[in-house]
């Protein structure tokens, strides 16, 4: 009896040991997949930070420029005076403006090129190159001029004066933004610029990095992947942030690219690539560190706890089964809710990319007419019958969900061709023609129903779902109780099943 006790006290303690050690494995490979990711995620934050912060600089100034423009617009537009005391009058507005915002000069100037400068100087605006832009029907505006003395933003507020729009034109001088960035380098070396939405280097903080010799920073790729290079000039015309480490004639840099919001510039950063590394070591080894921490704690804990968890492996497993079916199921209908309908498509997505099938939403018809007449707890009668009745429709490998108050959505797996999607739209269709509802008086409830096919109209959850919704919205045009798709062909077939 006692030796037969030792064996089964060290059964138990060899598999308290292999949880411990399957546990520490764990942590291991999962701190060395996360880690560097997790702390190079954050090295990135901090640099867009210090981006953003030049970035936030300028807009700041030219939204503040532009703002205090705007009370005078509407004020000029109250103004009823004679054209002498008019262009006084100008003359001292656009000298207060020039003096109490950042723009570098300021002109008011009348639909037909009349214009008065700051100095009180009178100009014909045609003349100048920027009149195409002034009124161009946009309303307020911004854009970017190169003059000789450098790149300027021009601001325009329009207002109205007798029934003719003028406007209040104001220069920024981006030299005032290039003085922020030469005052305040992020680190050793680093380069500022500001560029446009090509790379085009407008203005930078006088670094001698080589990146700044050319007209621009893009042009230098060496040592990143086509792909790499792409999703930068993507998410930069799209005025998203991005990030890239490029090398150039032996010098690395990683490019953190920051959009202004204000015209086409972005502010762009170019950090030594030694500096990044240290950095990354650093925080590397800080969360070792406490990986190290929590490994003890988790060795300690399994130590103690391993014995417990495998005698109630099995309960603890079936109960989260209990669990998972009951989180997945729509406590109404008894189909899958929203969530578990979404997660099921979209696991099947990615494991048959190429297998065709269709997603099928359903709307019912005036079901808000059915809840103020009859009553909630009829329309919920409603539901409940349709769920009941829908899901034996298909097959038990499809999939059939509840996925908002009056809204279903089934998707069909290996549909083959066209005659098969008219073959399992007709039976849908078929369906409401003969869907009642009520022990006594029985009342027919419709649909609109839209499909979308996969992958053909979608690759994904979200397209196919947009495709399908469109189709839905072509149903409800269409007079509501029927099927639509986006197809014109299928429109077309599909008209002998609606008439079923």
């Amino acid at each position: 009896m006692i030796k037969k006790k030792n064996s089964d006290d060290y059964h138990k303690l060899l598999t308290s040991l292999f949880v411990m050690v399957f546990v520490v494995m764990a942590l291991l490979v999962w701190h060395f997949l996360n880690t560097r990711s997790m702390v190079a995620d954050t090295i990135a934050g901090e640099l867009y930070a210090t981006a953003d912060g030049y970035a936030e600089e300028l807009r700041e100034q030219i939204e503040t420029m532009t703002e205090m423009a705007v009370p005078v617009a509407k004020y000029l537009e109250t103004k009823d005076c004679d054209d002498e005391q008019f262009w006084d009058e100008v003359a001292t507005i656009c000298t207060i403006l020039q003096k109490n915002t950042k723009a570098e000069k300021v002109l008011i100037c009348s639909p037909d090129g009349v214009g008065c400068w700051n100095d009180g100087e009178k100009v014909d605006a045609t003349l100048l190159n920027i009149w195409p832009h002034i009124f161009d029907g946009s309303g307020k505006h911004i854009f970017r001029e190169e003059a000789e003395e450098g790149q300027i933003l021009i601001s325009c507020i329009p207002f109205l004066r007798n029934g003719q729009s003028w406007c209040i034109v104001m220069y920024y001088d981006l030299k005032a933004f290039q003085r922020i960035i030469k005052s305040s380098a992020y680190a050793v070396n680093s380069f500022v610029a500001l560029t446009d939405r090509n790379g085009k280097i407008i203005l930078d903080n006088g670094s001698d990095s080589k990146f700044l010799q050319q007209e621009g920073f893009l042009d230098y790729t060496e040592g990143a992947t086509d792909e790499a290079v792409v999703k930068f000039k993507t998410r930069m015309k799209s005025k998203s942030k991005a990030y890239i480490a490029l090398n150039y004639q032996n010098e690395k840099r990683v490019i953190y690219e920051v959009p202004v919001n204000v015209s086409d510039m972005y502010v762009v950063m170019g950090v030594n690539q030694s500096f990044v590394n240290r950095r990354t070591s650093s925080l590397t080894r800080r969360a070792n560190l406490i990986l190290q921490i929590l490994m003890l704690v988790v060795v300690v804990y399994a130590g103690i706890m391993t014995f417990s968890v495998f005698s109630n492996k099995v309960k603890v497993s079936r109960n989260k089964m209990e669990l998972e079916e009951k989180a997945d199921t729509d406590l109404l209908t008894g189909l899958y809710n929203k969530l578990a309908t979404e997660r099921k498509i979209k696991d099947y997505m990615a494991d048959h990319p190429d297998t065709p099938g269709m997603m099928v939403l359903l709307d019912l018809d005036n079901f808000k007419k059915i809840n103020d007449t009859k009553g909630h707890a009829f329309g919920d009668e409603v539901l409940r019958t349709l769920g009941m009745r829908l899901s034996p429709l298909f097959r038990s490998t499809d999939i059939v969900g509840r996925i908002g108050g009056d809204e279903f959505m089934v998707f069909i797996k290996g549909i083959s061709d066209a005659e098969d999607v008219m073959k399992q739209s007709g039976k849908i269709v078929k369906f409401f023609r003969d869907f009642q509802v009520g022990d006594y008086v029985k009342y027919s409830a419709t649909a609109s129903i839209g499909v979308g096919l996969y992958p053909k109209e979608g690759t994904t959850f979200e397209e196919l779902y947009k495709a399908a919704d469109k189709a839905l919205y072509i149903s409800k045009n269409n007079g509501k109780n029927q099927v639509a798709f986006m197809d014109e062909e299928l429109n077309k077939m599909a008209k002998e099943i609606n008439r079923i």
